[in-house]
């Protein structure tokens, strides 16, 4: 095989990956590896393809794929890609698999052997087979997930989506953009690649529910403050009653006041409530003040 400059045969290749099956987690989040994969992989299958972390037991602590783009990752992957694909195990025989079949016209310099024993999974010695690098991007399908894979030569790079950005390893992850506290008036809920806002009572969010404005009570209810004036404030509103009215124990409207329970109302005669009013029946002898709110003797001045 023709890789980086040298030409190295299948035997050596063999030496170099490690076909122990274990443990796969997609995820890598703040250090911590999560979303066990329920088959088994080995390393080289999981870290170059949608892997981010691999353990080789399921004792021992998952330990990070290598960050792709790196010499390490190369290493790996480039080396799994040119080997070739397991083929079925003949029935009766599954410590045995027949030979790989090389493609192109490269025939073979040396007899083939009847039988091959797993895992070598070596070729006949010194078969040279050419391969052209070129577009990591093709070769290995989920290098960047939550993102867009662009060649670069020798290499890719990753173009995040929107609420993603770059890690240190290269990677896309989630942007949290509650950091930014963006849900005024409202308690901000991160989610992959976005946010949304739960709003407090007296906002609503928006569309998008990523922004909290502010309900014009005012407005969107025609029954609120009866008998006097709406005032719209922030998450709020309150009412200015009429004269005579006062505001009602729910703040959502406006009540009859009862003049008469106020103290010494109409003295001198009888106070008669009215819707918004009242007025002052006096007695024999006595008339109604010029304020109308009490009775005087007809001869005082």
């Amino acid at each position: 095989i023709f890789l980086f400059g040298l030409i190295i045969t299948y035997p050596f290749l063999s030496l170099l990956v490690d076909v122990r099956p274990g443990y796969c987690f997609s995820t890598l989040t703040n250090g911590r590896c999560g979303n066990q994969l329920p088959q088994p992989l080995s390393k080289m299958q999981c870290c170059c393809d949608s892997g981010r972390c691999w353990s080789s037991t399921a004792a021992s602590a998952p330990e990070m794929c290598p960050i792709r783009s790196t010499d390490e990752y190369r290493k790996l992957c480039t080396v799994a890609a040119l080997l070739p694909a397991r083929p079925e195990l003949p029935p009766g025989r599954p410590e045995v698999i027949p030979p790989p079949l090389l493609p192109g016209p490269y025939p073979p310099l040396v007899p083939q052997q009847p039988e091959i024993v797993y895992p070598s999974r070596a070729p006949p010695p010194h078969v040279i087979l050419p391969v052209n690098f070129t577009d990591y991007c093709q070769l290995f399908r989920h290098l960047c997930l939550n993102g867009h894979c662009i060649p670069t030569p020798g290499s890719y790079r990753c173009k995040c989506n929107k609420g993603f950005q770059l890690d240190v390893r290269g990677e896309c992850i989630d942007v949290d953009e509650c950091e930014k506290n963006p849900c005024i008036s409202g308690d901000c809920v991160n989610t992959q690649g976005s946010y949304m806002c739960q709003c407090r009572i007296g906002y609503q969010s928006t569309p998008t529910r990523t922004e909290c404005r502010d309900i014009d009570e005012c407005l969107q209810n025609g029954r609120i403050c009866n008998n006097g004036r709406c005032i719209n404030t922030d998450g709020s509103f309150h009412c200015v009653c009429n004269a005579g009215f006062q505001v009602a124990a729910d703040g959502k409207n406006c009540e009859d006041m009862d003049e008469c329970n106020i103290r010494n109302m109409c003295l001198n005669g009888m106070c008669i409530n009215e819707d918004g009013s009242f007025k002052c029946i006096c007695k024999p002898g006595f008339q109604l003040a010029s304020d109308g709110r009490y009775c005087r003797g007809k001869h005082n001045k």
